[in-house]
């Protein structure tokens, strides 16, 4: 998610920007967009 000296809170914006991603299919879009 991030490096080794990142303070609890970037890890936790790290998951929670993961979260929305996944929320948002951004996955799928990126996918749809590159073929």
């Amino acid at each position: 998610i991030a490096h080794g000296h990142s303070e609890a809170k970037a890890i936790k914006n790290a998951v929670l920007i993961a979260k929305r991603a996944v929320e948002q299919d951004v996955v799928e879009a990126i996918k749809t967009g590159i073929t």
